[in-house]
């Protein structure tokens, strides 16, 4: 059981994870759900009886064009992961004018949630708009930007140091390993 403070609490139901969650009737994004609790409810069990229009998994999603730049690639679709045993897509977006200037040093950002950085085929619910943004800049502000996959159903495990009642054994210090000691090394020879 959790205690909840008093306030408004915003939630969704799903079935396990994000892809499974509530919609509308006809398959629809719909806004958070609210509970508010005074000091009295929050101290005491509360029914919530509440009716699920429908499941985004249910109904068939249509097919979203890329939106990735020109200038984004994928590193590579199953990178290994060795400090974790597991392979993981790796997005690269490299400056406007980088095929021009090759041997150039650039800064390297890298960011996590790679699906959602660059593509709308790919992200989660829209994505960043990192590339559109860098490409907007004049190329002296421009930098390398490696975005890594998150682990789906392990994410919260993967980015957690520490172990956590409700994800399990935090794999965090490996993924720092990783980012670290296998992919900061690849990148920079490469």
């Amino acid at each position: 059981k959790t205690r909840l403070t008093p306030g408004d609490h915003a939630y969704k139901v799903v079935r396990g994870s994000w892809p499974t969650v509530e919609s509308d009737p006809q398959g629809g994004a719909i806004a958070n759900r609210t509970l508010d609790l005074d000091k009295a409810t929050s101290r005491t069990a509360v029914k919530v009886a509440i009716v699920v229009g429908g499941w985004a998994d249910n109904f068939p999603r249509a097919p979203v064009s890329s939106t990735a730049a020109s200038n984004v690639q994928l590193l590579d679709s199953a990178f290994v992961l060795p400090e974790l045993r597991r392979k993981r897509r790796i997005w690269v977006y490299l400056p406007t004018d980088y095929q021009q200037h090759p041997l150039r040093h650039y800064p390297v950002l890298y960011m996590q949630d790679g699906q959602n950085v660059f593509d709308e085929a790919t992200a989660f619910s829209g994505e960043w708009g990192v590339d559109e943004y860098l490409n907007s800049l004049p190329v002296d502000q421009q930098c390398i930007v490696v975005a890594i996959d998150n682990g789906g159903n392990a994410r919260m495990q993967e980015y957690n140091p520490f172990n956590n009642k409700q994800f399990g054994k935090g794999e965090g210090k490996l993924y720092g390993a990783f980012l670290a000691e296998t992919l900061k090394p690849y990148v920079d020879a490469h």
